[in-house]
């Protein structure tokens, strides 16, 4: 395969070659440099790449154009919306930060941290200091944060891939990034207003360094990724770890790495100390809360589920597994016999094609067993000294400990997904890895057009659900916060289940029922208080919450029927308003992404004298 890639390359640098030398680039590159007020030696380095035209540089154009097609062909004709209701709380976040001088959810309200990613909110209040409002922040960055990370997967694979000529090594590393850039999982990443392709792109920049030794820019990339998200300061203890083994002593660069990350990631945890008496933030003990209800309504539908969800480490790992072979591959999309199952709200029906994830499956196993037995094979020749088999251990390691530590502190359906991002990265990356171990020529061809078939199917899915979910968040989330910011009093306090795009539209002050942000309802749970006591105490008025409808109309499934409120003789739940989208439009969308349930209603608290 390597003789074949060199041939192309040869090929098509020559072409473009004649085109470029043709255009008169190479000559005004040399004018603007050398006769304008900054000298040529300022620009030195690109401009001599500029008038060589390396393929480095043509490739690295292909895989942002790329980038960046692939994103608009999600974008185009979409509704000004996200995806998910988590981005909304780091808008309003973000908006309150910028706008008001507080980092808080309800402005003028000191309560718990609801946003998962200091370092995102920031880039948003940044945006919003300059006049652009997050909806539009979040777009603009996420599209940027995908065209750079596949900028750094190519520059990180250019440089540490062990293929002797350059050529085929730039052409490898350009596969490498397309498989960064055109998955549809990282695509819908990039645009679903979340941090998690800015914790890619931080992750993927400390590697570049890393693999350069650059210490100091290695710590302040680390520190940074700590305050994407908790967890990303792990990679500092693997780097340390494996440099250690490396070395066998520690040195300078050891202070060079620690110092930044410390200096950066510390002043925000004694923050959250500070302020929480914990070093996380509430959304973390919020995410159990709702664990907690949704154990009730899954346990009571499956009794293998129920026992699974006693174990999280094992839910996680099998959740993870179904999620990269369904979803992360679009294979659940693919045509043929399927068999269905029925969900724990009655009326989902689940259709996995057969044949098609078979085929997907023993793909995967096949080229996974391949890298494996390859890097066992080649476990003598491993050396702490070079380059790529340091940076092998550290991702390897890294990606270990993550996953562990979703497993084992916050091991539940959903976490498989956008907050575990090195997974997407591995799973690609060794599809790419199995094709280039395969021997014969005719046989890598048909792997690599297996795999990047793979990519089209997830390009094609994650653009369907990407489509679905904001249908999903256009007709029922923004509009239910709309219509409690018109037609409700401007003081009345709003119970609700889902906060974000309530809290991002609608000006009435916000409880949260699940404590993402809500320290009293955990302090109410913890004290064996009931859902109904606080709604009185609080003097909660109205209520919003998520709930699915049989095809007779009538409740199957409400959180407020979980709360057990309905129960309390001394409340009483009057519809206001409702808000629904087809169920089966419901399904498509929230099944890879759990949206929440399918409809919205919109509750009067009327308390008994």
């Amino acid at each position: 395969m390597l003789t074949f890639l060199d041939a192309w390359e040869r090929r098509l640098a020559q072409r473009i070659r004649k085109v470029f030398q043709a255009s008169g680039v190479a000559y005004w590159a040399h004018r603007l440099t050398s006769q304008t007020i900054l000298p040529e030696r300022i620009f030195r380095w690109p401009v001599i790449r500029l008038r060589r035209l390396s393929l480095y540089w043509v490739l690295m154009l292909l895989v942002g154009l790329a980038a960046g097609g692939s994103a608009t062909g999600f974008l185009w004709g979409q509704p000004e919306a996200f995806p998910v209701g988590d981005a909304y709380v780091h808008f309003t976040y973000a908006r309150n930060l910028a706008l008001l001088g507080e980092f808080t959810f309800n402005p003028g309200v000191s309560e718990g941290i609801g946003t998962s990613s200091l370092l995102w909110v920031l880039v948003l209040a940044a945006f919003q200091w300059g006049g652009v409002a997050p909806l539009l922040a979040g777009r603009i960055s996420g599209v940027f944060l995908l065209v750079l990370s596949g900028f750094l997967a190519f520059d990180l694979l250019a440089a540490v891939l062990p293929v002797g000529r350059d050529g085929p090594r730039l052409l490898v590393a350009f596969l490498g990034a397309l498989l960064v850039v055109l998955p549809g999982n990282f695509v819908w990443m990039a645009l679903s207003g979340m941090e998690t392709m800015l914790f890619v792109a931080l992750a993927l920049l400390a590697l570049n360094l890393y693999v350069r030794e650059r210490w100091v820019a290695l710590g302040v990339t680390i520190g940074l990724l700590g305050l994407t998200r908790t967890e990303g300061a792990a990679l500092g203890g693997v780097i340390l770890l494996v440099e250690w083994l490396r070395r066998r002593r520690v040195g300078s660069w050891t202070w060079r790495l620690v110092v930044p990350i410390l200096l950066i990631v510390l002043p925000w945890l004694l923050f959250l100390q500070f302020r929480e008496g914990v070093p996380v933030q509430t959304s973390f003990f919020g995410k159990q809360v709702v664990y907690a209800e949704a154990r009730k309504v899954v346990g009571e539908w499956n009794p293998l589920v129920a026992w699974l969800l006693e174990f999280p480490p094992l839910l996680y790992t099998l959740s993870w597994m179904g999620y990269a072979f369904l979803y992360m591959t679009g294979s659940v999309m693919l045509p043929g016999f399927r068999i269905r199952v029925t969900g724990p709200l009655a009326r989902e029906q689940y259709s996995f094609p057969v044949v098609a994830f078979s085929v997907v499956v023993l793909g995967l196993l096949f080229f996974g067993t391949l890298v494996v037995r390859s890097l066992w094979k080649r476990r003598a020749a491993f050396r702490w000294q070079r380059p790529a088999h340091r940076l092998l251990a550290v991702a390897l390691i890294w990606t270990l400990i993550h996953n562990l530590l979703y497993a084992f502190l916050l091991g539940i359906p959903g976490s498989a997904g956008r907050y575990a991002p090195m997974n997407h990265l591995l799973l690609w990356w060794t599809l790419l890895a199995g094709v280039l171990l395969l021997r014969r020529n005719w046989a890598r061809a048909l792997a690599l057009v297996f795999t990047f078939g793979l990519v089209a199917v997830s390009l094609a899915y994650w653009g369907q659900v990407y489509r679905a979910n904001l249908k999903y968040m256009s007709t029922v989330h923004i509009p239910a916060a709309r219509y409690i910011d018109q037609n409700l009093p401007p003081q009345a306090l709003i119970g609700a289940t889902d906060l974000g795009p309530l809290r991002y539209y609608a000006r009435q002050p916000i409880a949260d029922m699940f404590g993402f942000v809500n320290k009293e309802l955990l302090a109410y749970r913890a004290a064996g208080k009931n859902y109904s006591q606080y709604l009185r105490d609080k003097d909660i008025q109205f209520l919003l919450a998520s709930v699915s409808f049989n095809r007779d109309g009538d409740q199957i499934a409400s959180f407020a029927k979980q709360m057990g409120v309905y129960e309390d003789p001394n409340l009483r739940l009057v519809e206001v308003a409702s808000f629904e989208v087809p169920f089966d439009e419901w399904l498509f969308g929230s099944a890879p992404v759990s949206n929440y349930l399918p409809a919205m209603v919109i509750l009067r608290v009327e308390v008994a004298e």
